[in-house]
């Protein structure tokens, strides 16, 4: 199933989500401003993040845990 997944993932780089820096930083700010390009991509793509970290929750960016994921892919006929 990981090498299935590999195959449909791109990697993107600055230039993709530079211009959302500024909001990413701001709301991300007072929780891990690290984490503002992960943000800023999810926001120019309209993508949710895969994540188990709280600092994205409440930020306006759909955000998915790992055991909802598990339970789409269970539920989507995928099998590991």
């Amino acid at each position: 199933m990981l090498d299935e997944l590999l195959t449909k993932l791109e990697v993107i780089d600055s230039s993709t989500y530079g211009e959302r820096e500024s909001d990413a930083k701001y709301l991300i700010a007072e929780r891990d401003d690290d984490d503002w390009p992960t943000l800023a991509a999810a926001m120019v793509l309209a993508c949710p993040v895969w994540t188990e970290d709280l600092d994205f929750f409440g930020l306006g960016v759909a955000t998915w845990q790992t055991r909802r994921v598990e339970f789409f892919l269970e539920r989507s006929g995928y099998q590991n």
